[in-house]
């Protein structure tokens, strides 16, 4: 089991690495005459979410962990009625607790 410090610690090195990316793509496409795609499949930043994913009982079709990262994620999880706001996640802290929470809950 991966530990609330442990989540937290891999999820920042995910988004540095990310920017990192995202400051050498820049650069190659100041450098080169035409637009540049680099890193559009990063294998490190997949086996590292997939690993979570997988820890956590998190499903990749519709990961709350990889929705998170990728900013596509406010936070914000509904009811079964889509109207009544059950939790409302706003740190990676938040985020472990309740995949913590709803993991137990499939065992």
């Amino acid at each position: 089991m991966i530990t609330r410090k442990q989540f937290c610690e891999v999820l920042e090195r995910i988004r540095r690495q990310d920017q990192r990316v995202v400051l050498f793509s820049d650069a190659l496409e100041a450098m080169c005459d035409s637009w540049v795609v680099f890193d559009s499949d990063n294998g490190y930043r997949h086996a590292a979410l997939s690993m979570l994913e997988w820890m956590l009982n998190d499903h990749p079709e519709d990961s709350l962990i990889g929705g998170w990262l990728d900013g596509d994620f406010d936070g914000k999880l509904y009811g079964p009625d889509g109207e009544s706001l059950l939790v409302h996640i706003k740190t990676d802290g938040e985020l472990y607790d309740y995949m913590i929470s709803t993991e137990a809950a499939y065992k």
